[in-house]
């Protein structure tokens, strides 16, 4: 029998039972009662339990948490927020992914990204614009899955012919053109000579649009003044991105004192 745990008397076979024998496994049982009662206190007080059963659970429960999480875990230090830390396989990892606070994305003509390898601390923000609207679109262009309704703005090219008629386009002190929300084009004009102030529309070549006001007017007030804008209109126009507009002065009238200017309208 070893007794070199507890330091226990070794018993020889010629010990008399009611003498040496005796004497021998009473100092046994004292010493092994002793060696008990140290244990049992011990795992009492490291367990903070009342009874060894419970102790003994306690640790049987503790030995089966260290085997789960020496098992257990597949993350790595890049998985893992930065100063925090996770046991993995029974090995304490301290994490590096960095924290993103808030931001703010402004949409543009190229994608916009939120960068990887970030935990995503606080809010991130797309930035929305009140006037993203359809009507602030080009009707056919979108922005942002916005589809646009909005007339595209015409461009109107205003051009005065003085090729075949170079004395009476000298007259002529100003011109121009415009097209309102309802597509409606004016043309104006304005004579710089006392003799011929006023201007006389005709229609030459309105290729779209249909005449409205300030045509063939050749009865005026004489004593009108010089570069006095005399306008005329074509309705209809709305549907145009581009208007070209011909200004040719082809006859004057001294009793009516007006510049006859006739006019060529294209549109695409």
């Amino acid at each position: 029998m070893n007794t070199a745990n507890l330091n226990l008397e070794k018993i020889n076979l010629d010990d008399t039972i009611n003498g040496t024998m005796l004497e021998k496994t009473n100092n046994n049982m004292q010493k092994i009662d002793d060696k008990y009662g140290e244990l049992k206190d011990a795992l009492l007080k490291q367990t903070g339990k009342n009874t060894l059963t419970e102790a003994i659970t306690y640790i049987q429960t503790l030995a089966d948490n260290i085997a789960f999480l020496n098992s257990s875990g597949n993350a790595s230090s890049s998985q893992i927020l930065a100063g925090k830390e996770a046991v993995v396989k029974g090995t304490v990892i301290t994490g590096t992914i960095p924290s993103r606070g808030a931001q703010t994305i402004i949409p543009g003509t190229s994608n916009k990204t939120i960068s990887s390898g970030y935990y995503l601390s606080e809010t991130q923000t797309i930035q929305g614009d009140a006037n993203l609207i359809a009507s602030n679109i080009i009707s056919g262009k979108s922005i942002f899955g916005v589809a646009g309704n909005a007339k595209k703005q015409t461009i109107i090219n205003v051009t005065l012919d003085s090729s075949a008629n170079s004395t009476y386009a000298g007259y002529i002190s100003g011109y121009g053109a415009g097209i309102d929300h309802n597509g409606t084009l004016v043309i104006w004009a304005m004579s710089s000579t006392t003799s011929y102030e006023h201007i006389n529309f005709v229609n030459t070549s309105i290729g779209i649009g249909t005449i409205g006001n300030g045509w063939n007017i050749t009865s005026h007030d004489t004593a009108d003044s010089v570069n006095t804008p005399h306008a005329c209109t074509i309705t209809g126009l709305s549907a145009y991105d581009t208007i070209n507009v011909i200004l040719k002065p082809t006859a004057v009238n001294s009793s009516y004192d007006y510049v006859t200017i006739q006019v060529t309208v294209t549109g695409s």
